[in-house]
Parts: structure tokens; sequence; C-alpha cells
């Protein structure tokens, strides 16, 4: 596994990487800004390093934002950072930010403000706006971290509202999760694509789950919706607000396996029907005699008589492997010597059909189903 997996997703994957850069790339230019997280942030302590990183002369300062006046604000500002100005700045709110733009306490410091989801940041977004600066290495900039229901009052130009969501997408959480799966060497080859699409559909985006899950979980033989709950009641998985029912949790795993299965079973389907195509053909211009129900007919597939062998069904085909010739009912209508073929498509036809009916397939059958799926 990686050695450092929280830095990996923040600074190797496109969506993370992308905002860590906007924001920093914002201060920079001395603009202020609001960023709107969401519930599903993870690592959350390590964005500030990381965009310090970007701007490594400027000086970081986190603070913590509680409600408080507009004429507080800046007092606030200046007792946290620059003490021994507070005492000097005016009470009044326009010669405060006439005090700043003149002695310049911010001066290539950033201010991250963290906003609790329960305070009022309308004053302090009043000063963002308000806040006349000409660079970061001047006058300072601010980030104002906000959760996802915060009410926020519009922003002027010189502040920018970022959104996490805006640049985190699905596709970074199963990104992240295949390079994990893909260095776990635990994981059996043919399903390391099925882990990584468990892991980023179980998680729902909490993307910091997704290290643990491949790491424990044993794909080819554990069901992975009863692992996830085990480790959230045994407290090896931070618990969310609401655990998800396993039906819940199955329908994920559902999801995953029609993402990594689904395409594969009809490829395989298509792979069958191409090398055995000539007796499949034969068959289907075969009368047939149905023993269980003692009738004769030709093969039809949803009210369409078939003429080729790549439009028979795997249904169809296992249909045709229990039918008798008419003219020699000792016979199969479709026949094919090797039995582990015929075991092959009828194992093909339960997995399918378990995935067209949303039900999941069990972890021994996706095990042997990836393993030995030849697409």
């Amino acid at each position: 596994m990686l050695d450092d997996v929280s830095s990996f997703w923040w600074e190797n994957i496109t969506g993370p990487r992308l905002l860590i850069e906007e924001i920093a790339q914002s201060l920079s230019e001395g603009v202020n800004i609001v960023l709107r997280l969401s519930d599903r942030l993870v690592w959350k302590e390590q964005l500030p390093d990381l965009v310090r990183h970007h701007l490594e002369d400027a000086a970081f300062h986190t603070l913590y934002w509680r409600n408080r006046s507009r004429n507080e604000v800046v007092l606030w500002l200046l007792q946290n950072l620059c003490p021994r100005m507070e005492r000097m700045c005016p009470g009044e709110f326009e010669a405060q930010m006439r005090y700043l733009q003149k002695e310049k306490p911010m001066a290539n410091c950033v201010a991250w403000i963290v906003a609790g989801e329960e305070e009022d940041v309308e004053s302090l977004v009043h000063f963002l706006n308000d806040n006349r600066k000409k660079s970061l290495d001047q006058d300072g900039a601010f980030v104002l971290e906000v959760s996802p229901n915060t009410k926020v009052p519009p922003v002027s130009g010189r502040v920018k509202e970022l959104f996490y969501d805006t640049y985190i997408r699905p596709g970074d959480s199963m990104l992240y999760a295949s390079i994990l799966a893909d260095a776990n060497t635990n994981i059996p080859p043919a399903l390391k694509n099925y882990a990584a699409c468990l892991a980023s559909n179980l998680t729902l985006g909490s993307v910091e789950l997704i290290p643990d899950m491949i790491q424990t979980i044993r794909f080819e033989d554990q069901d992975p919706a009863a692992a996830l709950l085990q480790m959230w009641e045994e407290r090896r998985l931070p618990r969310p607000a609401r655990i998800p029912e396993k039906d819940e949790l199955d329908q994920r795993v559902w999801r995953a396996q029609i993402q990594s299965a689904f395409a594969g079973i009809e490829m395989e389907r298509l792979t069958i029907v191409a090398e055995h195509a000539q007796r499949i053909e034969e068959a289907l211009f075969t009368e047939y005699w149905n023993p269980k129900q003692d009738r004769i007919g030709y093969i039809w597939q949803h009210d369409d008589v078939l003429q080729t062998a790549s439009d028979v069904e795997l249904g169809t085909m296992v249909w045709m492997l229990t039918l008798r010739r008419n003219m020699d009912r000792s016979q199969y209508l479709l026949y094919f010597p090797d039995p582990g073929l015929r075991d092959w498509i009828v194992f093909l036809t339960d997995c399918r059909n378990n995935l067209a009916h949303h039900r999941i397939c069990s972890a021994e059958q996706m095990c042997h189903l990836l393993t030995d799926l030849r697409s």
C-alpha cells in the first residue's frame, strides 16, 4: 500500500489537486476565498498545510470564528494575529479598514478562518467584501471555511467562492480506489477493479474509508457489505452519523458488480457464440421437442425468430441445452461435448440474471466470474 494515503489523495488525484491549486493561486493574487466544504470532505486538517506548500513564503494562521459584530472583526483579527497593534486600532469599522490599509499588519499572511455550522458569518463576509488590498505580500489574504449548510451573504468581486463538490467528483474516488487496489498485492489481479468499484460505491465519497476497506476486506470470499458493517460495529472505521441498512449497502454492492462484471459477461457470451456459431445456428433451424411440456417448435426469443448465433442470449442458450431434437429425441437440440463449457454457460446465466434483476452475486461467484472471464 502507499505510505501516505491522505497526501496521495490531495496531491495526485486530479479533483483534490485542482482545488488546492485554485486556492493557492487565488491567495497568491491577494484574492480572499470563501471555501464551502462538504460533508464528504476527507483529511480536512491537511488542506491548509498543502495550500501552504504552494505559498512557501507566506505565514499561515488558523483561527476559529465565533459570532461577532461588524466593528469587532478587525479587532478580533489583530488580537489573534498582531496583538501589539490591537490597542492602536480605531473602534469604528471604516477607520479600522483605513488602519489596515495603512499599517499592513497582514503583510504576507494568510488567515485560515474556520466557521462552525451554527455560526453567523455575515459580519465576517462583509469584512472580506470591503477589504481592499493589492497583493498577498502587502496586505495578506483570507480563507473563510464554511460548512455545506452555513448561510453566506453574496460576495463581492474581491472574494472568490469555491465549492468542494465542484472539484471533487465520483471519478476521483474511483481513481483513488483503483490505485490503492492495484498497489495491494493481497488482492488477486482479476479482482482489483472490482475491489476498487466496491470501495468507491460503498463509501459514497467518504474517501478516508477506502484505504482500510482495500486493505482489510477479502474480496474473493467475504461479503463486502457485511464486512463494512462489522468494521463500523467494531469501531475499526469512523462511524457515519447514520449507518446504512444491509439492504442499502447490498444495492451499492450491486452497482459495483454491474460496473465491473456486466459488460464482461456480455463479451464472454459473444466469444462463446462466435466460437460455436455453426453448432448454435444449426440448432436454431432444427425442430425441438420439449420433454417437460411434450411440445415441439423452433427457438424464439422475445417473440422473435432467431437467425444468427450472435442473437442468442445466455438464457436461451441454456434452454436450448435442455431441449431435444424432435427427429431424434435421444439427442440434445444444442450440445457441447465439453462439460466445463456447459457449466460455464449455466454459471454465466445465473450471474447475469442476478445482476439484471437487482440481486447481488456472492463473493465466491464474483471471484469465479472475474477470474475466468476471457475479455
